[in-house]
């Protein structure tokens, strides 16, 4: 096991939310604020013994003001939102090429996020899951994937060609759709409800699959091999 290792990234405002962070079952990462309710609503409908870590959108005081009014709407009592800055990949220009740069750009973006997550790990009791983005390789969700790595980064170590499963694989999932199995009609609405308070056009834009998670979401065990 790791030490834990002091963060040396300065300048970073207190979190918003609390630090029960011990007494919680699961740990959920999210890139932006709406993600925890569209990818992982019927979790909360089931369980709210759950820390949410929302990486981006701290310094907003209306995403921040959002972000708390979903978690109590679930009555999630273990909940942070982070200062680091969400890139959207509309702004960039489309094509493969830019696909990967953008990606290495988020990628470097949240590296310093890579500490205080590892710290957070570090000093809970043990989480019996951690669950968080795939790595679905879509433009539209490119800063997801990179919250993907991270996550992957902190549950395995790397080798010469790639990454090796660790033990701490076996407790790694990721947000993911049926193909027709839908959640239930309490379910859905309680997350209609919920993104209701956030400014996310991008979950009704028809052309990325971010319905699809809406209405058919699931989590699943995620294979680090």
């Amino acid at each position: 096991c790791i030490p834990r290792v002091p963060s040396k990234e300065p300048g970073i405002p207190k979190d918003l939310g609390t630090n029960l962070m011990s007494e919680a079952e699961h740990l959920m990462i999210v890139a932006r604020p709406g993600d925890e309710v569209l990818y992982g609503g019927s979790l909360f409908a089931t369980d709210s013994n759950i820390t949410v870590v929302c990486l981006t959108g701290g310094q907003d005081a209306d995403l921040r003001r959002s972000f708390r009014h979903s978690m109590n709407y679930w009555e999630i009592e273990n909940f942070h939102i982070w200062n680091y800055i969400y890139h959207d990949p509309r702004s960039f220009p489309q094509g493969s090429k830019v696909i990967d740069e953008h990606l290495a750009y988020c990628q470097d973006e949240l590296s310093p996020a890579y500490l205080r997550l590892h710290n957070m790990l570090q000093d809970a009791e043990g989480f019996s899951s951690v669950i968080t983005h795939n790595d679905s390789n879509n433009f539209h969700h490119a800063f997801d994937i990179a919250v993907h790595n991270l996550v992957k980064d902190l549950l395995t170590h790397r080798k010469a060609g790639g990454y090796a499963p660790c033990e701490d694989c076996e407790i790694f999932y990721v947000f993911d759709y049926h193909d027709t199995e839908k959640v239930s009609s309490d379910i859905l609405q309680g997350k209609l409800i919920s993104l209701d308070e956030y400014d996310r056009p991008d979950i009704w834009d028809v052309s990325n699959e971010r319905l699809r998670y809406l209405t058919n979401e699931k989590i699943r065990p995620y294979s680090c091999e």
